[in-house]
């Protein structure tokens, strides 16, 4: 069996079944006025509050999922996370080996 690479994984995910008809994604409106940030970043940011846990603030995507919800490149993923941590609205938390935790603080 050939490997599936990303953008064949990528065209085969149906994410509108899985969120984009239910439920709501809220951010702060500093977020939204903060000329640091793009569109980019907001995707990120936002795919990480789908995932967070109710009330914890914290989640743990891949960075493939994260990618690919987003509907943009892993390398631009990682940038926005790391843009994102260095401005503060994220922490995160390297796992050797597995996948990341990611604290959300911006609420």
């Amino acid at each position: 069996m050939d490997k599936l690479n990303f953008n064949d994984f990528k065209r085969t995910f149906t994410y509108k079944d899985k969120y984009k008809k239910v439920g709501f994604v809220a951010f702060p409106k500093a977020m939204f006025f903060d000329e640091r940030l793009s569109v980019y970043h907001l995707k990120v940011a936002g795919i990480l509050e789908i995932h967070a846990f109710s009330g914890k603030k914290q989640c743990f995507p891949s960075l493939a999922t994260i990618a690919i919800e987003a509907a943009i490149s892993k390398p631009t993923v990682i940038k926005c996370l790391n843009e994102l941590q260095s401005l503060g609205y994220i922490e995160i938390e390297k796992k050797h080996r597995k996948v990341n935790h990611y604290y959300l603080k911006f609420w």
